[in-house]
């Protein structure tokens, strides 16, 4: 890659003449469309040449009929363009689009990768497999996701296989983890027994509260048709030893298995290391694929988060608020999460301590968003901040399970608001815009993945909502003592409408 050919050289070449004539065609005739098509067919090494001129000189994406072919099923195409973010900022609803790298890697990514474009490529080749060098040159990541309980856990799975997907230029395949991939996947080497993937929702169930889009290519569907194997190459194993870690090379590296996946993972590991240049950088050895990592993670682990979870998922959107009334720039999330059943939610001394470091002195309009999974919890703490701090609380018309009360089992600790409850008070919830509380008993370098979710969301949108670069209002969560320490309290923040 560092020594082009003249083959290259001359590619090159040509994406600079198709980059002009698109810029030609943008600032003295005013047909943003030819932009869009004179980049749909280049390669990502030749995008990659054209990079940084696109920043230079647009400033809006025209809404085409492709990006609404990337949305869901055309029955609610339009609730889910209307509540996502990714499709919005394709769609041109923000200014600033063209000033974040990453949707444009993004979006070059789900080009080359999607549903559509292996389906030509299969039947280019007479739908076989055999001699059919576009497909036989492709290798893939299955990514596992389920929901609506231990959505956290799973989704964050889920995003771990999907940036090891983009960084390495392999097709991500989604696929549900059901009782069957966890028994097999899980059940050794991680800590899942049979009770616990017996514990899993049902895809139909997953399906009332997720919308996934249709882009992502199913592992189900191309599995035989690629012949790829059942099970893929163990990545980076959570809480194994060194010889049960699996593959431990380059994700590019050219001996590389075809089929790589994931396993639990369930803080969020990889994605976390991703935003460290020195470790995504020895991951990686393609210095293109090197700066694809970089643009997703420009704006940090949660933006990079919301991004990718807005670009295959959305909230179904009957499970959106009602109505959300117009809250004052000193909007907070509180998530109280308690991580053992025997947790009843009547200590709320963190919480409170939390509130103490961010609206000490500060006497304006604020409003705090609830969200718990303990009912006491939640009437205690609307309690203390209207009683002491003047502040409007929202609490999510959650759904409430009735189930098992056995301190035993599996999900009990989720509380009785788990499931589809969980999704409406994230609906909710990434409406805060100032800060957030989400403090629990056990501090990790990253949040709970529950309470991860919802900070991805809000980074993401937020800096979409502002439609600038330039004046966005400083974010921090309290989470763990030595976070809460460094919150910066809302007094001394500037905010702007």
């Amino acid at each position: 890659m560092n020594n082009p050919s003249n083959h290259s050289m001359a590619m090159y070449s040509f994406a600079r003449l198709r980059w002009f004539a698109a810029v030609f065609a943008l600032t003295n005739i005013g047909l943003p469309n030819l932009f869009l098509v004179s980049m749909k067919d280049l390669t990502f090494a030749e995008y990659s040449s054209i990079f940084e001129p696109i920043y230079a000189t647009t400033s809006y994406i025209t809404p085409t009929n492709e990006t609404n072919a990337l949305l869901s099923d055309s029955n609610n195409a339009e609730d889910v363009l209307k509540f996502n973010f990714f499709y919005r900022a394709l769609n041109g609803d923000f200014n600033i689009t063209y000033s974040i790298k990453g949707i444009q890697v993004l979006k070059q990514y789900i080009d080359e990768h999607n549903q559509e474009t292996l389906m030509q490529e299969w039947t280019s080749c007479g739908e076989t497999f055999n001699d059919c060098e576009p497909l036989q040159k492709r290798k893939f990541v299955v990514a596992y996701y389920s929901c609506p309980v231990e959505a956290g856990n799973r989704l964050l799975r889920f995003l771990n296989a999907y940036i090891l997907a983009i960084m390495s230029n392999r097709t991500v395949l989604w696929d549900y983890y059901s009782t069957e991939n966890c028994m097999m996947n899980d059940v050794p080497p991680e800590y899942f027994d049979e009770a616990r993937c017996n514990s899993l929702d049902t895809i139909e169930a997953c399906d009332k509260v997720l919308v996934r889009h249709p882009w992502i290519p199913s592992f189900t569907e191309w599995r035989d048709r690629l012949e790829l194997p059942r099970q893929g190459v163990l990545m980076e194993a959570e809480n194994t030893t060194e010889a049960r870690r699996g593959w431990l090379n380059n994700y590019d590296h050219i001996d590389s298995p075809r089929l790589f996946r994931i396993s639990k993972m369930i803080n969020g590991k990889l994605f976390y290391q991703m935003t460290m240049p020195h470790v995504r950088n020895s991951r990686v050895a393609n210095k293109i694929l090197q700066e694809r990592a970089g643009s997703i993670m420009e704006h940090g682990l949660y933006f990079a988060a919301g991004m990718l979870l807005e670009s295959v998922f959305t909230i179904e959107p009957s499970l959106e608020p009602k109505e959300v009334p117009k809250l004052p720039p000193a909007s907070l999330y509180l998530h109280s999460r308690h991580p053992a059943f025997w947790y009843n939610g009547s200590d709320i001394e963190d919480e409170k301590n939390c509130l103490n470091t961010l609206l000490q002195g500060y006497n304006k309009s604020c409003a705090i968003i609830l969200m718990s999974d303990r009912e006491l919890t939640i009437d205690l703490l609307k309690y203390e901040i209207e009683s002491k701090w003047g502040c409007q609380t929202l609490v999510a018309n959650t759904t409430k399970v009735v189930g098992e009360t056995d301190a035993n089992h599996t999900m009990n600790e989720h509380g009785i608001f788990r499931g589809v409850g969980y999704f409406q008070d994230w609906a909710l919830a990434r409406h805060a815009r100032a800060a957030g509380i989400a403090y629990h008993k056990h501090p990790k370098p990253v949040l709970r993945t529950s309470s991860f979710l919802i900070q991805a969301s809000i980074e993401f949108r937020r800096i979409f909502e502002y439609n600038t670069m330039k004046e966005v209002p400083f974010f921090d969560v309290c989470f763990k003592r030595a976070q809460r320490l460094k919150s910066q309290p809302l007094i001394s923040r500037k905010f702007y409408k």
